[in-house]
């Protein structure tokens, strides 16, 4: 079963961290609400549906996020967590508080995103400005414009960050791979010291009652295998980087790519490591509102082509054995990645993810149902050519539903059977290989059994079709198929003797 996980960005509360950075009461909101279109036909600003710029320290709000993603199908939660130097945290308290909401039906797991903070103007490479150029304010800090510097230290701080996730672990909520923890590692290969660390933490979680941890690597540049259980083929960040990155054209306006071409090369991302991969989809990507004119855009994106390329991503992992899809993003505003509701567009993104999850799940049970009725068929039809091999002489009813088998080995089907009598409804008599053969053929062209005369402790292919035993008394059908050839007759005659009407007809006419 395929389920589908959201990135979650905890960030849309008050700290004092961004108040010191970027100006008292800042969140993403403030960027979200100050953004102006850069080009024409540019849609900016983005604005929540019913402008529910929300605070995620409000109980209500995660309470109706948990209910939306209910409603529209997706699974669960990634939701980013940040932990810097000697255990340095920022943005936690949403999930803390997650925790502590035990009514709150929110399934979720943590993406570490293990990157250094540092301002706009910064020169030290491989950190992530926190939120935005258009909001610098200057140098106010150390000179090197490090906000919070990612370290991973020793042992003993990988003891104290396992200290912490455990406590989420614990929870009944904590989404989990055969009963594994997951965590997701935004720059698995920016860590030294990985291997190591999760070393101990697989030996801390068995210490704690778990089989393991499963590791899910993002910006998988080496082969881990081995070291983590599976790969992200995080979105935009890993097509941006095939197409020509994610830098701005110059000083003057904003990088831009067009949203289906963008998609379509998407989907071409193949796994390069014997490593489960996940995919992942995204919504649109927008991030003038934190960089301005050097951001990049993603234009002309739509929720029609969001879904299909949703669906395919589903197929793709499915080939691989893999049954989680990742979105980009549940809220991720300030980019323009987000499946909750805006004005523009209200809920169609979720209903487009919803259809597609459902559309997937249909197209799975129809192929199981193809493979079980093609297993099916090989065996009976085995198992008859050994009786035709055996018998053939001996017995005419059995040559003739030989001859019926390989009817349907070639491929026909014996719907035609039903519709060239004008048949509303019928039963199947004996639920044998025969009768369940019957049954599969007929339900694959559309036709449905009223009811199947059998031994009441059979259970039926369709949980819909009921079951009645021989001694009972019949409903009436315009005609029953009679799969037990060999007693025909005398199952004819007993049929009658109860008061059936309707026509019975023995497996045979249908050859005939």
């Amino acid at each position: 079963m395929i389920k589908t996980i959201a990135m979650y960005l905890p960030q849309y509360h008050r700290t004092p961290e961004n108040d010191e950075w970027w100006g008292e009461g800042f969140t993403d909101w403030v960027a979200v609400k100050g953004a102006s279109p850069l080009f024409p036909g540019h849609e900016q600003p983005k604005i929540p549906f019913d402008e529910n710029y929300y605070d995620l320290m409000d109980k209500h709000t995660m309470q109706w996020q948990a209910e939306l993603m209910h409603e529209y199908g997706i699974d669960g939660m990634c939701i980013y967590h940040y932990w810097f130097k000697d255990g340095r945290q920022i943005l936690e308290k949403p999930v803390e508080n997650l925790l502590k909401w035990k009514d709150i039906d929110m399934p979720f797991c943590f993406c570490w995103a293990n990157e250094t903070w540092a301002r706009s103007w910064s020169n030290i490479s491989g950190t992530v400005n926190a939120w935005a150029d258009n909001f610098e304010q200057g140098s106010k800090l150390d000179d090197n414009g490090v906000l919070l510097l990612q370290d991973y230290g020793g042992s003993a701080e990988w003891e104290k960050h396992f200290a912490y996730l455990l406590k989420f672990f614990c929870d009944d909520r904590y989404i989990k791979i055969d009963a594994k923890p997951v965590i997701v590692i935004y720059r698995v290969d920016d860590i030294d010291c990985i291997s190591d660390m999760i070393c101990l933490w697989r030996k801390l979680a068995k210490e704690n009652g778990f089989p393991d941890i499963y590791v899910i690597g993002g910006e998988c540049r080496s082969n881990l295998k081995g070291i983590i259980d599976g790969q992200l083929y995080r979105q935009p960040a890993r097509t941006m980087v095939r197409l020509g990155g994610n830098k701005a054209n110059g000083n003057s306006a904003p990088k831009r790519y067009d949203y289906e071409m963008f998609c379509d090369d998407l989907l071409r991302v193949q796994s390069e490591y014997d490593i489960m991969p996940y995919f992942c989809g995204i919504t649109g990507f927008d991030s003038t509102p934190r960089k301005g004119k050097n951001g990049v855009v993603l234009e002309k994106n739509s929720p029609e082509i969001f879904g299909e390329m949703m669906y395919r991503l589903m197929e793709k992992s499915a080939s691989y054995g893999s049954d989680i899809v990742f979105v980009n993003a549940w809220n991720e505003w300030g980019e323009g990645m987000y499946l909750e509701p805006d004005t523009k567009h209200k809920y169609r993104y979720l209903e487009e993810l919803s259809q597609s999850k459902k559309a997937f799940q249909n197209s799975q049970k129809e192929k199981a149902t193809q493979a079980d009725g093609s297993k099916l068929l090989k065996d009976a039809y085995n198992e008859y050519r050994k009786l035709f091999d055996n018998y053939q002489r001996a017995n005419k009813n059995i040559q003739i539903l030989f001859k019926w088998m390989e009817h349907i080995s070639n491929g026909e089907s014996l719907s035609i059977f039903i519709e060239s009598r004008g048949w509303k409804d019928f039963a199947i008599y004996g639920y044998g290989v025969l009768g369940k053969l019957l049954c599969t053929n007929l339900m694959n062209s559309g036709y449905k059994p009223a009811y199947i005369i059998e031994n009441t402790t059979v259970q039926a292919m369709d949980d819909e079709i009921r079951i009645v035993s021989h001694s009972e008394a019949l409903e009436n059908v315009d005609g029953i198929i009679v799969t037990a050839v060999s007693d025909y007759e005398g199952i004819k005659d007993r049929l009658l003797e109860g008061g059936f009407s309707g026509s019975i007809i023995s497996a045979k006419d249908i050859v005939l």
